[in-house]
């Protein structure tokens, strides 16, 4: 393709009697063949030139003679950058170039081979234009998936953008540089195709020397607010979000809350692949293309085939008689509380009145695991009542003994404990030395590895059985949160949030992690 570089200039000619500074610039042009590029066209671009701005600078240009020179005999000084275009031999970019007002600048210029860029398929640019930021080279688009804009100089051009042709101030980067090799084509990928983007980096060296092993596949949220975060440059109510790896890997992620209103949203991204004791390890988030619908995949994030048989977040969004389940399982819970939600660790919370509130899950095949790990978080209200915390069927009539499934209890007798109480009544306590305070967030995690459990406070082990613990379950209880399965007490008086359970015990320090990249006030996920 021949860019008009005489079409762009009419845009703004320059009258030469309006000009108050005379500084002669003057050179030689060779082509690639190596003969002078007789015609070929000089431009001279102001620095910061923007040929879509209500009042673009002026433009200079002059034809190169047969034997290839030119001369500029009046030009402003400052700073410019220069093109200079063959239509048979070549072209040559030269960015920054200082006119000195002291004396004639003059230089020789040698053509080379010109390449191309291609935005690669995956998304539609829709009709505008596409440009090289900083020049005169622009390319009309018309409705197509993919773009290929040739007849570009080598060397590092400034920003690749497009502006829709029904709103010309309307800009959306591609790429900050681009690299054009001669008889090449740069190809931009996708996730490049946003008019928006930030650095998000993970500080795993913020958790603790326990998180030192590489931990794959897992869910970390992301809090974005007013103060590392401006909503009002998303107009699509966040749909059109992505996430990639450094090296351009995309990521699935879950956008659990947007409420630019509030200044707050929640967005749980499942790394690949996370590095202990890092604290430059760094993901891209774009967003601000407006051919992308959403791309939140919750299922994806918290994977079946990564061992999730249910997460449940408590959303506003949800009921007021029902949770939802985050994973392609559909374990969606009953919510019986009449409390309305409050804000949580992430998002939002259930509040429970200690009366009769509790959160219900029917037993199911995906639910009902030989293995597993329980990971939720409650902040208690009172520092004196024994409640349950979650209990899974250790009853098989409404006031019997405890005999099958298991339980875990929070005692606030003495100086406090954790109960867990497996099939035959065998309790396991894990005394805190501490009651609970009152109003505050706790993380608890329970695992079970088919003969041992094994109890975590705020990401630290506090307790492991000393010899195995049988479960066998009641296949007529439900999963409870709040309150004992089948028995109508030990309600919580509290709120909750943020409730997993896998089918597997999961390891120490991937709790650990989960812990300190949900608390309040977390570093592993930050916005750079």
């Amino acid at each position: 393709m021949i860019f008009l570089i005489f079409f762009v200039c009419i845009k703004n000619p320059v009258d030469p009697a309006n000009i108050p500074v005379i500084s002669p610039l003057q050179g030689t042009v060779t082509g690639v063949s190596g003969k002078a590029a007789a015609g070929a066209v000089v431009t001279i671009v102001p620095a910061g030139y923007d040929y879509f701005a209500d009042e673009p600078p002026a433009l200079y240009t002059v034809a190169a003679d047969n034997d290839g020179h030119f001369r500029f005999s009046y030009l402003p000084g400052g700073t410019y950058s220069i093109e200079i275009t063959s239509e048979s031999d070549g072209k040559l970019y030269i960015p920054e170039f200082r006119v000195n007002l002291s004396r004639p600048d003059t230089f020789a210029a040698v053509l080379e081979q010109t390449g191309a860029v291609t935005a690669s398929p995956g998304f539609s640019f829709g009709s505008g234009y596409l440009y090289i930021t900083g020049t005169t080279f622009i390319r009309e688009v018309r409705d197509s998936g993919s773009i290929t804009f040739d007849s570009l100089p080598a060397g590092t051009l400034p920003s690749l953008c497009f502006v829709p042709d029904t709103s010309l101030h309307d800009r959306s980067r591609i790429s900050d540089s681009v690299r054009i090799e001669p008889r090449k084509t740069t190809v931009i990928p996708p996730e490049s195709v946003y008019r928006y983007h930030i650095n998000l980096v993970l500080n795993i060296a913020a958790a603790g020397d326990s998180i030192s092993d590489t931990l794959t596949k897992i869910p970390l949220v992301l809090r974005l607010d007013k103060s590392n975060f401006d909503f009002q440059s998303v107009t699509d109510s966040g749909r059109s979000i992505r996430i990639v790896e450094f090296d351009g890997g995309e990521l699935p992620y879950e956008l659990q809350r947007w409420a630019p209103d509030s200044g707050k949203a929640e967005i749980w991204i499942g790394v690949d692949t996370v590095f202990g004791n890092r604290s430059t390890q760094t993901l891209q988030m774009y967003w601000g293309n407006p051919s992308v619908f959403t791309l939140s995949q919750a299922s994806v994030v918290f994977d079946t085939l990564l061992g999730y048989a249910g997460v449940w977040h408590i959303e506003r969004h949800d009921s007021v008689s029902g949770i939802t389940d985050a994973t392609a399982h559909h374990n969606d819970g009953v919510d019986s509380a009449d409390a309305p939600v409050v804000p949580g660790v992430v998002g939002d919370a259930q509040q429970l009145d200690g009366v009769d509130d509790f959160l219900g899950f029917l037993q199911n095949g995906s639910l009902r695991v030989d293995k597993w790990t329980l990971l939720l978080w409650i902040k208690p209200v009172n520092a004196v009542n024994t409640f349950m915390i979650a209990d899974w069927g250790n009853n098989e009539s409404p006031y019997s003994d405890f005999t099958k499934g298991w339980a875990l209890i929070c005692n606030r007798d003495g100086a406090g404990a954790l109960n867990f109480i497996g099939a035959g009544d065998t309790t396991f306590n894990v005394f805190l030395n501490t009651q609970f305070i009152p109003e505050t967030w706790y993380h608890l995690a329970v695992t079970y590895d088919g003969a041992t459990a094994t109890i975590y406070l705020n990401g630290s082990r506090i307790g492991r059985t000393a010899s195995s613990v049988s479960i066998a379950y009641n296949i007529e209880a439900m999963f409870k949160v709040g309150s004992r399965s089948m028995k109508p007490d030990s309600y919580l008086e509290g709120a909750v949030d943020e409730i997993q359970l896998l089918n597997y015990a999961i390891p120490e320090n991937r709790i650990k992690l989960m812990y300190e990249n949900q608390k309040t006030g977390s570093e592993v996920v930050k916005v750079k």
